[in-house]
């Protein structure tokens, strides 16, 4: 049932893992929810609700944190309290791929075999005779489920496997035989927490005879603005180059810039995005000594978020009110308020008033009824407005003594 006069959140209390999502059901109240965590640095959020779900993701912990969220509408129904216990993940984020030549190192040759380590624990404790599960996500790679020297080697995108006495679980990994030069995905997976990690994997095609393997990691980037319809401003990367012949020729083109030359392998080169313009696969060339050519590109796009309103100003920044008992309407720009309510105005002198309806201002200067004295005002008086998080000002020039 659907309680105007309560707030219901399902579940009321529940024991999450950091990056792995949770979704709350909100009914009844207004149907409008804003929901507050009690501690930003694990659980963020201060948001209203959408409809009525709400997905939370937590921030890692080291230990059992507890964590309040207290739910509320925009009527008069009780505030809820839904009670979170968020635990440390269980995959820890030392997870190790070692190939089986160094041929491509860092990255695993195409064709090769790599053994894959993730460590299972809780809060540092070793979780033994875990079961774990190894994805592919993406990427011309495969794990091997046949034993070592077995023929035929039989390949899987999914593999399941149990952790060790020191909490460790290993699979092997494939490369595929021919695959390009390209970054594989996996996930490992916890599946009593579902709590993951995942992991990028470097593959490059296997150097031919005398001849160094070279190339770039990583060889696509991506930078993302912080709002919808904004670019990145001035973003900045590192690449680094690998194998060839030293020294190498780095070459930006507009709107990129940086590179240079570079004189040893695996020497970090930055390349910068110039101005917030957005800008889609712009070629780096990496040119070694003996003239082998290879590119990097560079993606500028727009990011999803919502950009915080202006901040408050008051319209005109100045006035004046000529006589006794005359007021002057000022307009309140940028800043914004919730739920309703109005910005916050004051004035610096207690013979100007002020008040506000919407985004006006209404400043008046006050006079006194006889035989009352004379009602003083320094001048000029500054009046004020504020959305809670911004503040603007105006200053307004008025008669400094009213009957």
């Amino acid at each position: 049932m659907n309680d105007p006069l309560a707030i219901t959140v399902q579940p009321a209390s529940a024991v999450i893992y950091p990056g792995v999502a949770t979704t709350l059901v909100i009914t009844g109240g207004t149907g409008s929810y804003v929901v507050v965590s009690d501690n930003q640095a694990i659980v963020p959020i201060v948001s209203q609700a959408t409809g009525h779900s709400l997905t939370i993701i937590a921030n890692p912990v080291s230990a059992d944190t507890s964590v309040n969220l207290s739910v509320r509408d925009t009527g008069t129904a009780p505030q809820k309290l839904v009670a979170l216990t968020v635990r440390p993940g269980t995959i820890a984020n030392a997870i190790t791929i070692t190939p089986s030549s160094a041929a491509c190192t860092p990255a695993i040759c195409t064709g090769e075999e790599a053994l894959v380590t993730a460590t299972i624990s809780q809060a540092g404790i070793p979780l033994p005779a875990r079961g774990v599960r190894f994805d592919v996500v993406s990427g011309d790679v495969r794990f091997i489920t046949t034993p070592v020297n077995t023929s035929p080697e039989v390949l899987a995108t999914t593999v399941l496997t149990t952790s060790d006495q020191l909490g460790q679980a290993r699979v092997r990994l494939r490369v595929l035989p021919g695959a390009p030069n390209q970054t594989a995905l996996i996930q490992i997976t916890d599946p009593e927490t579902l709590a993951f990690q995942r992991v990028a994997i470097t593959v490059r095609q296997v150097p031919g005879p005398g001849n160094t393997a070279f190339f770039v990691i990583p060889d696509t980037v991506t930078f993302t603005g912080p709002f919808a319809n904004t670019c990145a401003n001035n973003p900045t990367a590192s690449i680094v180059i690998f194998g060839g012949t030293p020294p190498y020729n780095v070459v930006a083109t507009v709107p990129l810039s940086g590179g240079g030359i570079v004189t040893a392998s695996g020497t970090p080169v930055t390349i910068r995005g110039n101005g917030s313009t957005c800008f889609t696969d712009i070629p780096v060339t990496i040119t070694d000594a003996t003239g082998r050519t290879i590119v990097a590109t560079f993606s500028s796009q727009q990011g999803t978020g919502t950009a915080p309103p202006a901040a408050v100003t008051i319209v005109p920044g100045s006035a004046a009110i000529t006589a006794c008992g005359g007021s002057v309407n000022l307009a309140i720009q940028g800043g914004s308020t919730t739920l309703g309510a109005a910005f916050g105005v004051a004035s610096s002198s207690s013979a100007v008033t002020v008040a506000v309806t919407g985004r006006t201002i209404t400043a008046t200067r006050v006079t006194s009824v006889a035989p009352a004295p004379p009602v003083p005002s320094a001048s000029p008086v500054t009046i004020s407005a504020t959305d809670g998080t911004t503040t603007g000002t105006a200053s307004i020039t008025v008669p400094t003594t009213c009957p």
